[in-house]
């Protein structure tokens, strides 16, 4: 008997809002795009959606060696590489904190690589 493969995914990347966040009930890619873009001015949550509160953003994020830095950038921002400067990265130069498999104290908190600052566990 031949069998044959089909490739039904190469790669992929999953954004989501934790259920726990109930400030953000959704978010989308221009959403994502204002937050990510180098030249972003965005510093609260209140600067992409007035609805939303008037909260610091934390940044966090995979390091630039990562394909998934290279694919989250492509497919938010609209160019492999291109992101703010000014997110954080573990004592080992990983983005841990947005690590697709972080389930640490403050992972509820996070929304696609993002955290809201001054939410109380």
């Amino acid at each position: 008997m031949m069998t044959s493969e089909l490739p039904i995914a190469l790669d992929s990347l999953a954004i989501v809002v934790n259920a726990e966040n109930t400030d953000v009930d959704d978010i989308t890619l221009d959403e994502l795009k204002q937050i990510w873009e180098p030249d972003s001015e965005v510093t609260s949550w209140s600067d992409v959606n007035p609805d939303w509160p008037d909260e610091e953003i934390g940044l966090y994020g995979r390091p630039e060696e990562s394909g998934t830095f290279d694919y989250f950038t492509e497919a938010v921002v609209g160019e492999a590489g291109a992101i703010r400067p000014d997110y954080e990265t573990d004592s080992r130069g990983r983005r841990a904190a947005g690590h697709p498999l972080d389930f640490g104290p403050d992972a509820r908190r996070r929304v696609a690589g993002s955290q809201r600052s001054g939410h109380s566990s």
